[in-house]
């Protein structure tokens, strides 16, 4: 990563002039796309996301205005602008693999929930699971430390699913 091209929320918060929890706010509702994460507290911007709050401030100089007002006056401001259009942001194109090695692991955790159900924890394997959908062991390890990590996911992902399918004052009932 050039370290030319990103920079912190810090940095972009200076150049900017905006508090981090406006950019945060953008970023949660779409008006910005999501930074370059790497790791749980560390992210990464560049240009285009600094070219973005530059036109989301020239719009809101005429007034307070909707998220979806100001959403669709900035792409139709960006449509216009030919430099903004022609810069493919390097943020965007590690967001667009992020999200495709978010599908893998997606796939393997719900393949892992299938395959713990039928068998049980101690008696699946990992070509068990790496075999049911098409990938190598070796993509596996790519995504998990190990079988213990990847049980951790597929509870977290399970007690999530009851979370959004369940009543929280029957939780005890959800199955």
């Amino acid at each position: 990563m050039d370290k030319k091209e990103f920079m912190r929320i810090g940095e972009l918060e200076k150049k900017a002039g905006l508090p981090k929890t406006t950019i945060h706010f953008y970023v949660r509702n779409g008006l910005l796309h999501p930074p370059v994460k790497t790791g749980r507290t560390m992210a990464y911007y560049d240009q285009s996301h600094l070219k973005r709050l530059q036109n989301i401030q020239k719009i809101k100089l005429e007034g307070r205005v909707p998220l979806s007002f100001l959403m669709e006056r900035i792409e139709k401001l960006e449509q216009r602008d030919t430099e903004f259009n022609e810069i493919e942001s390097p943020a965007k194109q590690i967001a667009t693999t992020t999200k495709a090695k978010d599908r893998k692991r997606q796939e393997i955790v719900k393949a892992a929930i299938r395959i713990f159900s039928e068998k049980g924890y101690h008696k699946v394997k990992i070509r068990d699971i790496t075999g049911s959908i098409g990938i190598s062991t070796g993509t596996f390890y790519i995504y998990f430390k190990d079988k213990r990590e990847l049980f951790v996911d597929v509870v977290d992902d399970a007690l999530r699913g009851c979370r959004r399918r369940c009543d929280p004052r029957n939780h005890w009932r959800c199955g």
